[in-house]
């Protein structure tokens, strides 16, 4: 099976996380040039989809490495294995991006309740977020 490179070039497909399931994953911008220049991470809000952000990702991506995603149970994404908590959504965006092979640190944006999203992952990892 040949690997997707997530780090260049305009991509959008799915990752598989360990435990089966795959998340869509939609990856636009330059590669980054410089050690410690983030990818910029968009977490959709409730009931959202990654389509909200397409304009903003179309925009930042002429400067910046850009993913959106959608959480499990969203859209391209499979259905969860385990309940939807932030704890457990936190889990599945860090195994995607280590999956995927996209290094910290990771500028991370959301919206609604993608908010509270971020706000999990920066406790449950925060070396790997940038701008605290």
């Amino acid at each position: 099976m040949v690997e997707v490179d997530w780090t260049r070039a305009h991509k959008e497909g799915r990752v598989k996380l360990p435990d089966g399931h795959h998340l869509f994953v939609k990856a636009s911008g330059p590669a980054r040039q410089r050690p410690g220049e983030p990818a910029i991470v968009i977490e959709h809000g409730l009931g959202g989809s990654w389509e909200e952000w397409v304009a903003v990702q179309r925009l930042v991506s002429r400067t910046a490495r850009v993913y959106s995603y959608e959480r499990a149970g969203y859209y391209r994404s499979d259905q969860p294995t385990k309940p939807p908590t932030a704890g457990n959504i936190a889990v599945d965006l860090h195994q995607m991006l280590q999956i995927a092979n996209i290094a910290p640190p990771y500028l991370l944006v959301g919206h609604s309740y993608g908010g509270v999203l971020i706000g999990q992952y920066l406790a449950d990892y925060p070396d790997e977020v940038f701008g605290k």
